[in-house]
């Protein structure tokens, strides 16, 4: 039946979709994170919300504008399935707008394969990166899938290595220039604050545990499925899905240097899970097997939820 329905792209999915996050959404907030209800609450959560659904349409935006999927909804419904993984994401405001701008950079590094306008291309991810990690520090490690995506796609040009390093530079100096302006120094070292240490008792909560090893699970199917049909897909597709993998990876890596105990970081998995998984399901011949991976993408929210 979720095959049928999202196995096409059709308004009513979106529809359905953005009914579905926003009662989940603010049932998670009333109901589990005992949000207290007023004006200013409800402007925040309402902010928040808006921020999700800007992330659910450039993700689909993304996938549709390069073929990362056939013509299908299973990205956006995956994306929202995944979100709703780790709750607890949705009341931290700084890493649902970092995730915001890695995806407006993922926007713009994926687009390097028309190999048109490279440097500024180059440019506005690594700047689009650079606010992404003022909000949230790891965002800092998606610069290794920029120069990933130089040297895949065989930008030889030595001032494209340089250009991500510019950004970098300009970002700095108007970050200073700004605590300097408002003799607010001492706040500045708390831009960059990196503090590695791997909470592995976190996940000793199952509601934690659970979706993790999911995702790992999911994670790793779809990635064996890539690698043994790669011959399949048209070459320009392969290097595509190849940079979402990378991106992926990275995700999981930052997972594990957070020391977030509320596992919020897992919000920059939710994009490079649901393509893979949407790629995968795509080439799955048997369509009992399909509605199986699909309804345990639904029933995890609620299993978490009752956790």
């Amino acid at each position: 039946m979720i095959t049928t329905v999202f196995g096409k792209t059709r308004p009513v999915n979106f529809i359905f979709l953005v009914a579905f996050l926003f009662l989940f959404f603010f049932g998670v907030h009333i109901f589990i994170l005992n949000t207290e209800v007023n004006v200013w609450s409800l402007l925040r959560m309402a902010g928040i919300f808006v921020l999700i659904l800007f992330s659910l349409f450039l993700s689909n935006f993304i996938s549709k504008k390069n073929g990362l999927t056939k013509d299908n909804t299973y990205v956006v419904l995956l994306f929202v399935l995944a979100l709703c993984f780790f709750p607890y994401t949705f009341d931290n405001t700084n890493i649902i707008i970092s995730n915001v701008f890695v995806l407006l950079a993922l926007r713009r590094i994926i687009s390097l394969k028309t190999y048109y306008h490279v440097k500024i291309k180059i440019f506005d991810a690594s700047l689009w990166l650079c606010i992404a990690t003022i909000f949230y520090g790891w965002a800092i490690l998606f610069f290794f899938l920029v120069y990933v995506a130089i040297l895949h796609y065989g930008l030889g040009d030595l001032r494209n290595w340089l250009i991500p390093v510019i950004a970098v530079v300009l970002v700095g100096v108007f970050i200073s220039s700004f605590y300097f302006l408002f003799d607010r120094w001492e706040e500045l070292s708390q831009v960059l604050n990196f503090h590695i240490e791997l909470k592995i008792e976190k996940y000793a909560d199952l509601k934690h545990l659970i979706p993790f090893l999911y995702i790992l699970g999911m994670g790793g199917l779809s990635s064996f499925s890539y690698f043994t049909n790669i011959k399949a897909k048209l070459s320009e597709q392969q290097s595509l899905i190849l940079l979402v993998l990378v991106a992926f990876f990275i995700s999981v890596f930052i997972s594990l240097l957070s020391v977030d105990e509320d596992t919020s970081e897992f919000i920059f998995i939710a994009f490079p899970l649901a393509v893979m998984t949407a790629n995968y399901i795509e080439i799955i011949e048997k369509k009992w097997f399909k509605e199986f991976l699909l309804w345990t993408f639904v029933a995890m929210p609620f299993v978490i939820l009752w956790l």
